[in-house]
């Protein structure tokens, strides 16, 4: 009976461990989620800082790569450990990928062209919010009370941002251009590059819209790969068919609004930020999947993923700051908002 008991007793300890390895190596992923993130929207403000790119043609420059990258990804997996696929699993990644691949990515591109891409990461955390509010409507996972803190956090933190974006742009118009300001304009030209002096209120506001409306579509799409992940416990089979439906949708857009020459017209000096974009991208997204499917929830995994703007900022501060109109108190801001919430949400919810 003593041996039965013990047997017993270490078998639950020794799930226990597991269970404990596989939720710290999901925070791990969705840590490293956040580098890729951040690394990739770094990325995409090079590409598209001279302003010679069009948002379409860069996110299908950018999904070419990711494709490539998740293509093999893929091959190598599916030797190793192939899985049985439900078409319904299918359906749910595919759309994912129309929420996100390509609608989330395509207006964070917009936003970056407007506000700049730490700003756009920032405000991009709006999708923990609705990730949150999603998670426990459609997936009825129970939200912490440390959580609901977190997202009022967030709400207060969206509403800074965009007065801190509105004050370093007006402040930006009101510089009477010196030589930093001169070489700046005679490098972007074009309005895909963030001018000095000639951005206007609208476009602000317009770039914030799109930043958080970015945010709310990669929630959507979370929820549909936690469906997907339900199914077909395969992120990197996943993250391939979200990422294919998104290049068919773009390149389909971008021949329908005669850009496809352009395409191969662009530079190589814009056209590598943009592909390195895609494959960073990618691998944050890959991380993402398997964080899930080992195991974190979704809202948590989304929190630990929005650590995004902190490796934006830092890339940023360091070889564009002249581009991003970085300023201590967006750094501040920005370190804030993201290790705040983070504190506030790494307790694991509950379903």
């Amino acid at each position: 009976m003593k041996k039965l008991y013990y047997e017993s007793l270490w078998a639950r300890k020794r799930h226990e461990r597991v269970t404990i390895g596989r939720i710290m190596l999901a925070v791990v992923l969705a840590t490293l989620s956040a580098v890729g993130y951040g690394s990739a929207q770094f990325m995409t403000q090079l590409g598209l800082r001279h302003g010679r790119v069009r948002s379409a043609q860069a996110v299908l420059i950018n999904l070419i790569a990711a494709n490539l990258v998740l293509a093999l990804a893929l091959g190598v997996v599916w030797t190793l450990d192939p899985v049985d696929v439900q078409w319904r699993g299918v359906a749910y990644f595919a759309v994912a990928g129309l929420l996100g691949p390509f609608a989330g990515r395509s207006l964070n591109f917009m936003a970056i062209q407007r506000v700049g891409a730490t700003r756009t990461a920032s405000l991009g955390m709006s999708e923990s919010l609705f990730a949150a509010a999603l998670a426990w409507l459609v997936l009825g996972q129970t939200l912490s009370i440390l959580t609901l803190v977190g997202m009022a956090v967030l709400v207060v933190g969206m509403a800074l941002f965009v007065n801190e974006t509105g004050r370093a742009f007006r402040r930006a118009d009101a510089m009477a251009p010196g030589e930093s300001d001169r070489d700046d304009m005679e490098t972007a030209p074009a309005a895909g590059r963030i001018s000095v002096g000639k951005i206007k209120v609208g476009l602000i506001a317009m770039g914030v819209g799109l930043a958080l409306s970015s945010g709310l579509f990669f929630s959507f799409a979370g929820i549909m790969r936690q469906l997907g992940i339900n199914l077909i416990p395969s992120a990197v089979l996943g993250a391939a068919v979200g990422s294919f439906v998104a290049l068919a949708v773009t390149l389909l857009n971008v021949i329908r609004a005669g850009q496809l020459r352009g395409v191969f017209q662009v530079r190589s000096r814009d056209a590598a930020p943009l592909a390195a974009s895609g494959v960073l991208a990618s691998a944050g997204m890959v991380c993402f999947f398997l964080a899930l499917q080992l195991g974190g929830e979704l809202a948590v995994s989304t929190a630990l993923k929005n650590l995004t703007p902190l490796f934006t900022f830092a890339l940023s501060a360091l070889f564009i700051a002249h581009l991003e109109r970085i300023t201590v108190r967006l750094g501040f801001l920005v370190a804030l908002a993201s290790i705040f919430h983070q504190a506030l949400t790494k307790v694991p919810t509950h379903t």
